[in-house]
């Protein structure tokens, strides 16, 4: 029989934060915040996460520049969603964009936003027009210079000529 909330002692609330990073990595504001809405004290939940902290169950800079390469090398997510994500995830912005800029060393936006056109349009590159390419990679948060570049490069493929896009 489980504990109710205000019952609960260190080993409770300990379990129940094993509980929440054994089904996939969160960041400690994700972990203090699944915590707290199962009603666990404040004093109990800081405890708990100095705990994970010295034990090395919660890394936010490992945590991050994991989903980091997740975003921008599986997903092929822009630097701007990227970011964004990882700050509604709990990561601050500067370990954010240190994760996002570390991961970009070897993958850059513009092959990031070549192989998200490439999932999505595959099978329709003939009869996609070009404002339906901006949009795409506008709304997968790839830079304006991203957007612009991979963009005529699409048009040229397509169309066999330089695109009239106004730089």
């Amino acid at each position: 029989m489980r504990a109710r909330p205000e019952e609960a002692d260190d080993k409770t609330v300990l379990a129940a934060a094993y509980a929440i990073l054994a089904r996939r990595p969160h960041s400690r504001a994700q972990v203090r915040e699944k915590l707290e809405r199962k009603g666990f004290a404040a004093e109990l939940v800081d405890g708990c996460l100095n705990r994970l902290g010295d034990l090395g169950y919660l890394d936010d800079e490992q945590v991050a520049r994991r989903w980091a390469e997740v975003m921008l090398k599986e997903r092929f997510w822009g630097i701007f969603k990227a970011e964004q994500r990882l700050q509604q995830r709990g990561i601050g912005r500067e370990l954010a964009r240190q994760a996002l800029d570390e991961a970009q060393k070897d993958f850059s936006q513009i092959d990031g936003a070549r192989q998200a056109l490439a999932g999505r349009f595959a099978d329709l590159k003939t009869d996609v027009p070009l404002a339906k390419v901006v949009g795409f990679l506008r709304s997968r948060g790839f830079s304006g210079e991203v957007v612009y570049a991979v963009s005529r490069e699409w048009e040229r493929e397509r169309t066999g000529r330089e695109p009239e896009i106004e730089e």
